[in-house]
């Protein structure tokens, strides 16, 4: 065989296999962006959770459980007519 042509398959080759390497690091990069946004979002929700329960707590006027409305949004409301 003629020794360009070996040399021009080996590099066609090596170009095919860059570009297989370049697309597995693409989908690893994207899985992990991902998997990263999930993260977030469910710390967010714990977040949410104990911020909710902080206010359940916090204005449980009745002692029961039951949670009174929030005076504060309503004052807030009431400036804003």
């Amino acid at each position: 065989m003629d020794p360009a042509l070996d040399e021009q398959s080996g590099v066609g080759s090596l170009q095919h296999e860059d570009k297989a390497e370049k697309a597995t690091n693409r989908e690893h990069a994207v899985y992990c962006n991902i998997s990263i946004a999930l993260r977030v979002v469910e710390v967010d929700l714990v977040a949410f959770r104990c911020w909710k329960s902080y206010l359940n707590t916090v204005y449980d006027e009745h002692g029961d459980g039951r949670v009174a409305t929030v005076s504060w949004v309503d004052s807030i409301t009431e400036g804003e007519k």
